[in-house]
């Protein structure tokens, strides 16, 4: 062949390697199959959300994955920090994207080397404060309260944060269940879970107040001394929302 002929094959096969190169992008289809085998539909919705948000049209998805190193890696998360004004939840889910989808790559041998977890040092001062109010109250859409619930009817559609400190959630049961009672026990201990973030200390926990409206009696809550369950609770709501309306209307 002629210096001519070398120089156009040589360019083919150099574009068709770099091509074949892994990508964020190339491989997010068929890392989200795996994950629909090896976690639930709920959480599938929750990353797809993630990243058409944040990933889908940014430049790293494109940048083949034995390139990127942890300076680009950080780099990039530090701009998406700064640009949709993150707060720590928002940053773990969309960091948690990368590390799960290198951890993919590993795995299946695409590259040696997770780097996306070796990426930390990220201070805490970097992130938004999400903004409190005496009452505030959440109304999630049917989408965000399954992802929420994974998948379990009917748990979830008013949350509430009570005179700043108390978390309190309003749960409707919609459909028979078996283990409704288990499923807002549950969801109520995840509620009071999630008042703190590691490493914070276990002070600024605050009690969480859980109301359940089932559609039938429950059986195995039936010993439990209704004084405690409803009256008590309902006291102390009206009584923290009259003090709340007191508050702001002097």
């Amino acid at each position: 062949m002629t210096n001519l002929e070398n120089y156009i094959v040589d360019y083919y096969l150099q574009s068709e390697k770099k091509s074949s190169e892994p990508t964020l992008e190339s491989i997010y289809d068929e890392w989200m199959e795996y994950k629909l085998l090896e976690s639930t539909k709920a959480n599938c919705s929750k990353i797809q959300w993630v990243w058409k948000k944040y990933y889908e049209n940014s430049s790293i998805v494109t940048i083949p994955l034995s390139k990127l190193n942890t300076g680009t890696i950080k780099k990039w998360l530090l701009e998406q920090i700064q640009n949709n004004q993150l707060s720590d939840r928002k940053f773990k889910e969309l960091k948690s994207i990368i590390n799960m989808m290198f951890d993919y790559a590993t795995s299946f041998d695409l590259i040696q080397v997770n780097l996306a977890r070796q990426v930390r040092g990220f201070s805490k001062n970097l992130f938004t404060i999400p903004a409190t109010k005496s009452l505030s109250e959440i109304i999630y859409s049917s989408e965000t309260k399954k992802d929420l619930i994974d998948d379990k009817v009917g748990i979830l559609d008013i949350r509430a944060t009570l005179n700043q400190t108390i978390p309190c959630d309003v749960e409707m049961q919609i459909a028979s269940s078996k283990h409704i009672a288990e499923r807002i026990l549950w969801y109520w201990a995840k509620l009071y879970c999630s008042q703190i973030s590691r490493g914070e200390q276990y002070g600024k926990l605050h009690k969480t107040i859980a109301i359940l409206f089932a559609v039938e009696p429950i059986s195995n809550l039936k010993d439990i001394n209704n004084q405690e369950t409803i009256t008590n609770v309902y006291n102390e709501v009206i009584s923290l929302l009259a003090k709340v309306q007191n508050d702001k209307e002097n």
